[in-house]
């Protein structure tokens, strides 16, 4: 695969051997309630909702994931929509989030949960109308993967390295 491509590239020569990233179907078969997440996080409640699940980091295109969101919640049929960016802080850049989300006056049509896992995550996935990774390099994405387990339509990037989304006619990748 690419992935090893990439150590050849640098001059290993040795045996490789990929072992993808693997998640449980079943366990986004039967999710919880969405209104689940709308106790959770009260700003969900009546709204539509786009999630990005991910690490907070700078790899993930959440810069351009943000221009792009201040242009369509401009939009009169999107006044209904939230954008969740979920996931934990990295390096700190969450600030930085923070920080360009204000520039563009959109701290109220953006949540920003950060970490969520367990039953929680479950719940938010199941809130979902979208899912969307924008990232610029991913090697195998899970939260592609559960979120496509539980049935979510999928935007994402080329960088996300995942053809199948769009062969499977699972989601767009822009």
């Amino acid at each position: 695969g690419a992935e090893t491509e990439g150590f050849r590239q640098l001059g290993f020569r040795g045996t490789s051997i990929v072992v993808n990233n693997g998640i449980d179907p079943d366990e986004f078969h039967t999710l919880p309630d969405p209104e689940e997440a709308d106790q959770l996080w009260p700003g969900l409640k009546n709204k539509r909702v786009i999630l990005f699940l991910s690490r907070i980091s700078p790899e993930k295109g959440i810069d351009q994931l943000i221009l792009a969101w201040e242009g369509i919640s401009k939009k009169d049929c999107y006044t209904d929509a939230l954008l969740v960016l979920a996931g934990p802080d990295d390096r700190g850049y969450r600030r930085h989030v923070v920080d360009v989300l204000k520039q563009f006056n959109l701290t109220d049509r953006v949540l920003l949960p950060g970490m969520v896992s367990g039953r929680d995550k479950l719940a938010l996935i199941s809130r979902a109308n979208i899912y969307v990774l924008p990232s610029y390099s991913e090697g195998f994405s899970n939260s592609i993967l559960e979120n496509l387990a539980a049935a979510k339509p999928v935007l994402i990037t080329p960088g996300c390295n995942f053809p199948e989304v769009v062969s499977a006619r699972a989601g767009v990748c822009v």
